[in-house]
């Protein structure tokens, strides 16, 4: 029923006298909005593309020294031993000592993380 109007709606605009010059400057007006669509999305693209080429690219953090090295593999040799723990309570039942370990551990994955986010220099 609602497609029936714009049917018998757009049959009278064809028909129409004005029909013929109409057409031309709604074309016209389309094909101006359509080039300053794509003017636009070409700044846009430009402006981003120049953005990407100032961008300097951040220097790798330093070398992690070989004492850090070591204390960093000490630790996860420390959590890899404490979620083995942690399991083998868990499996015997031992929920509180589990929860207890895990929260351990967590504290320790935290002082890795901080340990590598200020031995890397980005502080």
């Amino acid at each position: 029923m609602e497609g029936s109007w714009l049917q018998e709606l757009f049959c009278c605009f064809e028909s129409s006298p004005r029909h013929d010059s109409y057409v031309p400057r709604f074309e016209a007006d389309l094909a101006h909005y359509c080039e300053k669509l794509v003017m636009d999305l070409d700044r846009k693209v430009r402006r981003r593309r120049e953005r990407l080429d100032q961008d300097v690219e951040a220097p790798p953090p330093p070398p992690i020294r070989v004492e850090k090295y070591e204390q960093l593999s000490v630790l996860e040799e420390k959590i890899k031993s404490l979620l083995e723990q942690v399991e083998s309570l868990g499996e015997a039942g031992k929920v509180d000592e589990a929860e207890a370990l895990m929260r351990k551990g967590n504290f320790i994955v935290e002082l890795v993380t901080l340990s590598i986010y200020y031995a890397s220099g980005c502080n």
